[in-house]
């Protein structure tokens, strides 16, 4: 059984705050999202980093900019640093008397960057990774390196890659493989005790399907299984040998992003089936979590939603405002 101790919100500016990722790192716990005008490609959009020792009171430690569309971050933690990884989308721009200016009709570029701290506080000049176009969505620390289930960009989201990657410092990354050809989308990467790797992917948008992909050491060789609904930018954490995942939800059919929730489910990889558990208060423009394992086996999941908004004569899905919120789960 899981259940939802409480709910409460712990960001609200007025903005489209939103695309959350959570980590316990030195006797803090940090939340990072996005803050912009609107879910969708905007002139700029900031990543705001905040932190907490007792979950009520929360301050802000850091903004990573680059100057573009920033977005999507996700922590990775060692003993020294606490790393956080964004997304950075762009017009495409051409040099014209001087000035940069966008071309009419011009490709939207993109670039993964990362920064880091060794306080929480002060934060380094955020860097590029890998190559332009490549999302690195949710990269992960293990025992012997970083690894990222990263995709490409490309307008035909049917036609993107879904790659593994490896790095040794969080900064030079390699391609390990190919995981599947096409279809790539935001996924997250679950470790087995035998080193047996399954990313769980999203897929193409507004798609009732979730795909697991299953690789032994040293991943190359990945087969994998399908379920016929959507668990749009999946989390997972495993808790007394249950593997608890968070995501997006359509609440209806054919599916509908902008009709959604954000749920929780069990993923049982040897029965190759999930299960719906519950809905956390949502709605709207919502999901996108982070998740923290506490020591006695509860979960803490930030996520952002506009549920509170939905009833406004002016709400508008995707547009400000949106809030991020934290929940607590038990788990039996």
């Amino acid at each position: 059984m899981v259940k939802l101790d409480w709910v409460r919100k712990i960001y609200d500016d007025s903005m489209h705050c939103a695309f959350t990722d959570m980590v316990r790192w030195n006797g803090w716990y940090y939340v990072a999202f996005r803050r912009a005008f609107a879910h969708g490609m905007v002139p700029f959009g900031d990543v705001f980093v905040i932190r907490s020792r007792d979950l009520g009171q929360w301050d802000v430690c850091g903004m990573l900019t680059t100057g573009f569309d920033d977005r999507d971050p996700a922590f990775v933690a060692d003993d020294d640093r606490l790393w956080v990884y964004f997304y950075s989308r762009f017009a495409e721009t051409a040099l014209v008397d001087g000035r940069l200016h966008r071309i009419e009709g011009g490709a939207q570029r993109s670039q993964t960057y990362v920064s880091c701290t060794s306080d929480g506080v002060s934060w380094h000049v955020p860097v590029p990774v890998y190559k332009p176009d490549v999302w690195l969505w949710h990269p992960q620390r293990f025992d012997d390196g970083f690894y990222c289930a990263a995709y490409e960009t490309k307008a035909d989201r049917a036609a993107r890659e879904l790659m593994l990657l490896r790095s040794d410092d969080a900064v030079d990354w390699r391609k390990v493989s190919t995981i599947q050809e096409n279809n790539g989308g935001e996924s997250f990467i679950v470790r087995d005790e035998d080193g047996r790797f399954m990313v769980v992917n999203r897929g193409a948008l507004n798609e009732a399907r979730t795909d697991f992909l299953h690789a032994d050491p040293p991943y190359v060789a990945w087969s994998g299984w399908r379920v016929a609904h959507g668990m749009q930018s999946p989390n997972v954490v495993r808790v007394a040998g249950r593997l608890i995942a968070a995501g997006r939800r359509s609440i209806v059919d054919p599916p509908d992003w902008c009709k959604a929730v954000t749920s929780i489910f069990e993923i049982d990889p040897e029965k190759q089936t999930t299960q719906r558990l519950l809905d956390l208060p949502s709605g709207g423009d919502t999901s996108y979590c982070g998740m923290v394992v506490e020591n006695d086996g509860s979960i803490l999941l930030s996520y952002y939603s506009q549920h509170e908004y939905i009833s406004r004569p002016d709400f508008r899905h995707g547009q400000r405002p949106a809030s991020i919120y934290l929940a607590k789960l038990s788990v039996g």
